[in-house]
């Protein structure tokens, strides 16, 4: 088995979005302690977090495979309050910053009194020779008529060794899923 395979094996579990819900619902500080570190500089403590209903549009009904999207309520110390949208894709193909964009547009519509983060997690097992699009820029008449952008979180970006003593769960529990050396794994696996 190569070391690429390896990696694949290792990451079946969080190839799949349910499997990925439910790390995040079972771990939800954790989980925006990872993806907003400036978020707990800038507001404190986070105080509530709530999982927000998901009310699928009338336009995804129909669409098979779409990815299951977490809105989460943050409230912080300060009582400053964001919805985080996390999207988990297992490989850079299954993404779309199109529909990313439409279910953040979903999420806006539901709660217009909160500002939203849209984030997307890759938990893709092999190394990327270039980047998903990041941005939908639109500009017309000296007019920028849609800017949209998210925050773009890949696991390989990750160094497995640097995350072995993390306290924080989530990260401990996808170490396994991050970058190592072949001659690592035993260790990690063991540690994780």
């Amino acid at each position: 088995m190569s070391h690429d395979d390896a990696q694949e094996d290792s990451g079946e579990l969080f190839r799949h979005d349910p499997a990925f819900k439910t790390l995040v619902q079972d771990f939800p500080e954790d989980t925006i302690r990872w993806l907003l570190p400036e978020a707990l500089e800038r507001y404190g403590a986070i105080r509530d977090v709530t999982f927000l209903r998901q009310e699928p549009a009338k336009r995804w009904l129909d669409e098979h495979g779409r990815a299951l999207d977490i809105p989460v309520k943050v409230q912080f110390e300060n009582g400053e309050l964001i919805v985080v949208v996390i999207e988990h894709y297992h490989t850079k193909e299954a993404f779309n910053i199109f529909k990313l964009g439409h279910y953040t547009l979903d999420t806006i519509q539901a709660h217009p009194e909160l500002p939203v983060v849209p984030v997307a997690i890759f938990a893709d097992p092999h190394k990327w020779r270039y980047s998903v699009q990041q941005e939908i820029h639109n500009e017309a008449l000296d007019t920028v008529w849609m800017l949209f952008r998210f925050r773009l979180e890949k696991l390989k970006d990750h160094r497995a060794n640097e995350m072995l003593d993390t306290e924080n769960r989530v990260l401990h529990i996808l170490t396994p899923h991050f970058d190592y050396e072949k001659h690592e794994k035993v260790q990690l696996l063991l540690k994780a």
